[in-house]
């Protein structure tokens, strides 16, 4: 007998994927332990990664990242901000004028 798979790549598995993906991310710091457990269960059927096996630096290094274009954003504007569109050639590059 054909052993059967599921095909993540359908409409109505990215559906319920993505159901249960916001479902535990609102609520499973009010889940019993045993609903944690179905959780990790659910996702290890579907092959994919259970809550813990999630990076769990993922917010943090969202932090860095909008710490860091939040930073680059102030030095461009302290830096560059009397340029124009008339400044960038046609591939979007910053013509620099020669001291």
């Amino acid at each position: 007998m054909k052993k059967l798979t599921l095909n993540i790549a359908s409409n109505k598995t990215k559906e319920l994927i993505g159901y249960l993906s916001d479902l535990e991310a609102s609520d499973r710091d009010r889940m019993s332990s045993s609903g944690k457990e179905y959780m990790d269960k659910i996702w290890k059927l579907l092959g994919l990664p259970t809550y813990d096996e999630l990076p769990t630096h993922m917010d943090k290094t969202m932090e860095e990242l909008e710490d860091h274009w939040d930073e680059a954003a102030k030095v461009i504007q302290e830096n560059y901000d009397d340029i124009t569109s008339s400044d960038f050639d046609e591939n979007g590059t910053l013509i620099e004028e020669e001291e």
